[in-house]
């Protein structure tokens, strides 16, 4: 894929889930100028540690609310696991 058509399919993407306001601003323009650095095979296992990190996020905001009066947590700030999972992947796709 080259760069031109993988920007434009980065932006349509992007569009799309700002359209419909189902991903943040922030969290799509860091994923779409981070996956470019990791190699095809290893794109899937990343996308899980993403999701897997934010799961373990979520989990540990709302169990700190919980633990808490004051509920100070309405978002959950994805970009930590993007970073953290972006990051072991483009160690795994250094050759």
């Amino acid at each position: 894929m080259d760069a031109i058509t993988c920007c434009y399919s980065g932006f349509y993407i992007w569009f799309s889930a700002m359209a419909d306001w189902y991903l943040g601003a922030g969290d799509a323009k860091l994923l779409a100028a981070i996956v470019p650095m990791i190699q095809l095979n290893h794109l899937a296992s990343v996308l899980l540690l993403i999701a897997c990190f934010g799961g373990i996020l979520a989990i540990v905001m709302w169990v700190l609310s919980r633990l808490t009066t004051r509920n100070t947590y309405k978002h959950v700030p994805y970009g930590v696991p993007i970073s953290i999972g972006c990051w072991l992947g483009v160690i795994a796709s250094i050759p």
